[in-house]
């Protein structure tokens, strides 16, 4: 695993406290020894101007599918070409307001509050597909530019790949591919998305991470929303390139205060508690929490 990237979903003053005090993060990074960290935005204007004033601070761009598809993703996905063309404009804006690490072009995930049946998935792969090909045509091929596979099972997203391999030059993309709908995998007591059905279950990891038939011009997956106990079996991999903390915001929401009391400290100021909850996430997401992360994390505060 060669990246990490904290996925910014907060108030305008916590998100730029964040990034103003990457030098934490930094920190933590070298004493620790773990993946370069860097944020995971969404095009929203107040976090593109953050963005765009810290031009030297690593950020991906995340495609705000959930943010601009005001639909119910529990039924057959019906969107209309207002709603796409507001989508592609404030993707396309915020993907030239500076340079990113990966832009994730646009897809459509395969659950709202529960996993939808297979032939509404297969239709939302396909979708995916005339998206990506739809944004690409016109907005050209861009090396920022992430393809989105989508699925639930290890042979859907396959079935995305294939599509992409027949229809798309990815050879012009970026070189990595970012893997959707993963969030909701996560092992946690706090994870309660899709109804539960996909939480823990991983098994469609290894046959990704292993198929030879998806590396033709790519060298590693990105799992959107993926941390903890699966990151830590699986980063060694050497296509697992990176993951994010997902859009939750789980630990400032629900352990922090559990968190200063593990620490002996007494922080008031909500900006400063947020940093301190997103260096706990990182750590925790990537090796784990040990004494001497702890004591790494206490040093800075």
């Amino acid at each position: 695993m060669r990246e990490f990237y904290i996925a910014i979903r907060a108030t305008n003053k916590q998100a730029e406290y964040v990034v103003k005090n990457y030098d934490r993060l930094k920190a933590v990074q070298k004493e620790l020894n773990l993946p370069e960290v860097g944020f995971l935005m969404i095009p929203r204007r107040d976090l593109i101007r953050i963005a765009t004033e810290y031009p030297d601070v690593p950020m991906a761009l995340d495609n705000g599918a959930f943010q601009f598809l005001k639909v119910d993703l529990d039924v057959h996905v019906d969107i209309t070409e207002d709603m796409i063309k507001k989508w592609f404009e404030n993707l396309n804006k915020a993907q030239r307001a500076r340079e990113w690490r990966f832009v994730a072009l646009p897809d459509i995930p395969v659950h709202g509050k529960r996993f939808v049946k297979i032939k509404e998935r297969l239709y939302r792969i396909q979708l995916t597909l005339e998206l990506h090909e739809r944004y690409l045509e016109t907005y050209g091929y861009d090396r920022q530019l992430r393809p989105v596979l989508q699925g639930f099972t290890a042979h859907e997203y396959h079935i995305s790949y294939y599509l992409y391999y027949e229809h798309l030059e990815l050879a012009r993309l970026d070189h990595v591919l970012a893997v959707g709908s993963v969030c909701v995998r996560k092992n946690s007591s706090l994870t309660y998305l899709a109804d539960g059905r996909a939480r823990g279950k991983m098994d469609f990891m290894e046959p990704l991470l292993n198929s030879d038939e998806l590396y033709h011009h790519q060298i590693g997956l990105h799992f959107f929303g993926l941390h903890g106990r699966f990151v830590k079996r699986w980063k060694d991999h050497p296509r697992f390139y990176s993951s994010d903390s997902g859009a939750a915001g789980s630990v400032f929401k629900y352990e922090i205060k559990d968190i200063m009391r593990r620490l002996g400290l007494n922080i008031e100021s909500p900006n400063e508690r947020y940093l301190l909850a997103n260096i706990v996430q990182y750590i925790r997401s990537t090796m784990g929490m040990t004494e001497r992360s702890w004591e790494v994390v206490h040093s800075l505060f």
